[in-house]
């Protein structure tokens, strides 16, 4: 099966790759060919300035850093199993190639957790504004198809 995937690499202007085939995945994998040279191609710049990777495989965090350009950076969201290791040429990070990732937002809980109650209670964080619908415990599986379907913002799951 062949995919479009749209990239945004500047604001208001979407980059469509058409090279990305995805096929049949094996149990708790997913398989994506995805050609960083059609990237590069396509990008007219030799590359993109940032590439997310969100699946967690050692072939996509590879194609991701590949896919940018000198200078540029990849960001690994996916998790990996423990124990991936990745195949990196060196060239790369001498052309200012960046590799890094993220947990959870990169967050720092001790110090943001209170700011952010902070601004909640000086009425500068609109929280309650974010909330659509709140849903008892029973109806979980209900909130999760309203968010699928767009319908909500936020649910907020309330134990009774």
């Amino acid at each position: 099966m062949l995919a479009n995937v749209t990239v945004l690499y500047e604001v208001n202007k979407p980059l469509v790759v058409e090279d990305v085939e995805v096929l049949e995945p094996g149990v708790h994998e997913v398989r994506v060919k995805w050609a960083a040279n059609g990237v590069h191609a396509i990008s007219g710049m030799g590359g993109v300035d940032f590439a997310f990777e969100v699946v967690g495989t050692q072939k996509t965090v590879e194609q991701a850093l590949a896919s940018t350009h000198r200078g540029g950076m990849c960001v690994v969201v996916g998790v990996c199993p423990s124990g991936t290791r990745i195949s990196v040429d060196p060239t790369m990070l001498l052309q200012q190639r960046v590799l890094t990732g993220t947990s959870f937002g990169g967050g720092h809980q001790r110090k943001d957790v209170p700011d952010l109650i902070d601004l909640y209670m000086s009425g500068k964080y609109q929280l309650k504004e974010m909330v659509s619908r709140r849903l008892p415990l029973s109806e979980l599986n209900h909130a999760f198809d309203l968010m699928k379907q767009g319908e909500v913002k936020r649910s907020v799951i309330v134990y009774e």
